[in-house]
């Protein structure tokens, strides 16, 4: 009889033969122990690395590196007027100098009003004695109807005053409409008083007051004519027409 043949040594059972021992590498590979070859990357450590933070959370990227939100716009826009709106326009001189003399009037309109409720006594007693009495009307009556004429006439004054206040902080803006308010009500005034000349000048013969008042309403009228001329000048205009635009 033939004798079955004998497992090699090491093997006893018919047990399957194991891998090599001595730290082979599989079939195909590189030998254990041996550096990695050209092209051949080499296995990250274990774990990571002493002192590397690891990173939990972080969002994925979608098709590339996404970049942080910027507080300014994309255009590099950064003038502080939204759309538009351009660079602000210089004021001309013109404007300011008719900014200042709207000012001017202003105030000398306000000290004629104060100067005005002081002397009413003398204003009613001067323009009593400038006319007859009527017929059926008598001194008392008078007196008290030229009275509340001269409130009346303060009160719309300061009236006036504050729109003149407002208007020309408008015109100074920028403001055509404002400019065009401050004319007619410029015209309106200087009409006024050109049409009450005749009583300004009696106030002269009201003493010291009265003098001191006329000069104040004969002032005023000038500043105002003043103030508009410097409002309609061609710089000025060129102004109001460029910030019409801005806007």
């Amino acid at each position: 009889m033939t004798e079955p043949p004998q497992p090699p040594p090491g093997q006893w059972g018919g047990q399957p033969p194991g891998p090599p021992q001595g730290g082979g590498a599989p079939y195909g590979g590189p030998p254990q122990g041996a550096p990695p070859g050209y092209g051949q990357q080499q296995p990250p450590p274990y774990g990571n690395q002493y002192g590397d933070p690891q990173q939990y959370g972080s969002p994925q990227q979608y098709g590339g590196q996404q970049h942080g939100y910027s507080p300014y716009p994309a255009n590099g826009d950064q003038s502080g007027y939204g759309p538009g709106h351009g660079t602000p326009v210089e004021r001309p001189a013109d404007v300011e100098t008719s900014f200042k003399l709207w000012i001017a009037s202003v105030i000398v309109g306000l000290i004629s009003s104060v100067i005005a409720f002081i002397q009413m006594p003398a204003m009613i007693d001067a323009a009593i004695a400038a006319q007859p009495l009527p017929t059926g009307l008598s001194e008392s009556d008078l007196r008290f109807g030229i009275q509340i004429g001269i409130v009346v006439g303060i009160v719309v004054g300061l009236i006036f005053l504050a729109l003149y206040l407002l208007f020309v902080f408008k015109m100074r803006a920028g403001r055509n409409w404002a400019r065009i308010v401050l004319t007619v009500l410029g015209a309106l005034s200087v009409l006024f008083t050109l049409i009450s000349f005749g009583s300004v000048i009696q106030q002269f013969s009201a003493g010291a007051l009265g003098a001191v008042s006329a000069i104040l309403t004969i002032g005023q009228l000038l500043l105002i004519i003043a103030a508009i001329v410097f409002m309609w000048r061609p710089a000025a205009a060129a102004y109001f027409s460029q910030s019409r635009a801005v806007r």
